[in-house]
């Protein structure tokens, strides 16, 4: 029994250490999941926006299924790609919503809260978002007023502590400005007034009360509230709205972000961009069970009786997991036995550098090339009868123009001349009275050189107009 027993153990050694290493491999995950209340597909569901514990992001989730082993023997794993969806981005979404779809905002109670809060209202005129911003009308000095005395005999009033402080810079030439105003308590204030080299302190006091429907407001104001204004909204209003969504609850921000992106030209543009503002993360189990396999025999023991084996393999993985990825190593655990007895149990484990699952890689592009067939010789269908056009006809007519018969005939009329220039002079000879004598003019022979030209261009015209028109 000991000889094969040791026998068996070197045997199995062989196969353990003779095995094939196998490599760590990754698979491959799209984290961004089609998002949308509601939404289900093949790959995944999506059930709504759950709330994280801090009740400032939220989050979305989806199941998918992966796969794990080689060949037949692949076994699923539940991965859910999660991504959570920033405040800020939420915040956004929901500017745009005012801007470019201010109806829908007012149909939903989360939305028309959130304007509401910041003390926008809806323009029935306009079907425009815009803020509201509050008038007040002072009561009358006669029965409300602030007197402060800076001298003997002289009164300043205002309708307010600012406003009778106020009144008096500018009584005395020492009164630069008003430093400050301080209140001593429901009826008085101290003015401090700031002096050329010191500041000196009045105080003003409250005469009369605030009659029906005025109300003494926080900075001593005797006013009352009248129609408010409503005026558009400027981009720096927007951000208002900020500290709204940030202090909301997690359920009131999944609200706000549904019917932003519901009310949108995009929904699901704009449920993929939200997605996008923050990392996305990959998670599911640690280890998952793979494929067992088992095996049977039989063998001769040493006293010549049949004896039985067997043997029982398992596998299992080991993940881990990365923003759009998880790896996994395959564990395998093989024990035997004999005669019901376990004999020896192995593991191996495989290591190394995560390798990308070739299943999951994207198959290379096809490459194509294209050569087109030469063109059969077409006969043209015209054929030019002067190639050279009318200069080729001239070149080869010219020299039979210039001999014919009519050119010489015209030739004829061509005049002449001979000679040259001629001289003009005036005698000043006037009789009796005076003798001159006789005075030669300047030479203008090239006024009739210029003549000549003119008339010999103007003939070559005409000539070539009467031969061929145009």
């Amino acid at each position: 029994m000991g000889i094969c027993s040791r026998y068996s153990a070197a045997l199995l050694a062989l196969f353990v250490f003779s095995l094939p290493a196998l490599a760590t491999e990754r698979v491959r995950v799209d984290p961004y999941i089609k998002a949308g209340p509601g939404y289900t597909a093949a790959t995944g569901s999506v059930t709504g926006y759950v709330p994280t514990k801090s009740n400032q992001d939220l989050l979305l989730e989806a199941e998918r299924k992966g796969w794990l082993g080689n060949g037949s023997t692949k076994t699923p794993v539940t991965v859910k790609p999660k991504i959570k969806v920033p405040v800020s981005g939420v915040a956004g979404k929901f500017k745009n919503l005012v801007k470019l779809n201010p109806t829908r905002v007012m149909l939903y109670g989360a939305t028309a809260a959130a304007v509401g809060a910041v003390g926008w209202v809806m323009d029935e005129g306009s079907k425009t978002i815009k803020k509201e911003v509050k008038n007040y009308e002072n009561a009358p000095t006669a029965t409300f007023r602030w007197n402060v005395g800076p001298a003997a005999g002289v009164t300043l009033t205002g309708n307010s502590p600012q406003a009778a402080c106020q009144q008096l810079v500018g009584y005395h030439p020492s009164y630069l400005s008003i430093k400050s105003v301080i209140k001593l308590n429901d009826t008085q204030y101290n003015c401090q007034v700031q002096r050329a080299s010191d500041t000196f302190l009045f105080t003003t006091s409250r005469q009369g009360t605030c009659p029906a429907p005025y109300a003494l407001t926080s900075d001593g104001q005797c006013r009352r509230e009248v129609d408010p204004t409503l005026t558009d909204l400027q981009e720096s209003d927007y951000a208002s709205l900020d500290p709204v969504i940030t202090a909301a609850t997690a359920g009131f921000i999944r609200d706000i972000l549904q019917h932003s992106c519901e009310g949108s030209l995009n929904p699901q543009g704009c449920y993929d961009d939200l997605q996008k503002q923050a990392p996305p993360a990959v998670s599911g189990p640690a280890t998952v069970a793979g494929p067992t396999s088992s095996t049977t025999g039989t063998y001769t023991k040493p006293d010549g009786t049949p004896g039985t084996t067997s043997s029982t393999t398992t596998t299992n993985y080991n993940i881990r997991y990365g923003d759009n990825y998880f790896d996994y190593d395959t564990v395998t655990n093989t024990t035997k036995y004999k005669d019901g007895l376990k004999d020896s149990e192995e593991s191996t484990t495989d290591a190394g550098t995560p390798e990308e699952n070739p299943e999951e890689e994207s198959p290379e592009e096809e490459q194509y090339s294209f050569q087109d067939s030469a063109l059969p010789e077409i006969t043209p269908f015209y054929e030019q009868k002067y190639p050279d056009g009318f200069q080729g006809v001239w070149a080869d007519a010219s020299a039979e123009f210039e001999n014919s018969e009519f050119v010489s005939f015209l030739r004829s009329f061509v005049p002449s001349f001979s000679g040259t220039c001629p001289t003009w002079s005036m005698n000043f000879a006037i009789g009796a009275m005076a003798n001159f004598g006789t005075i030669p003019f300047q030479n203008i022979c090239y006024v009739f050189d210029f003549v000549k030209s003119v008339l010999l261009v103007t003939a070559a015209f005409a000539c070539r107009y009467i031969m061929f028109g145009g």
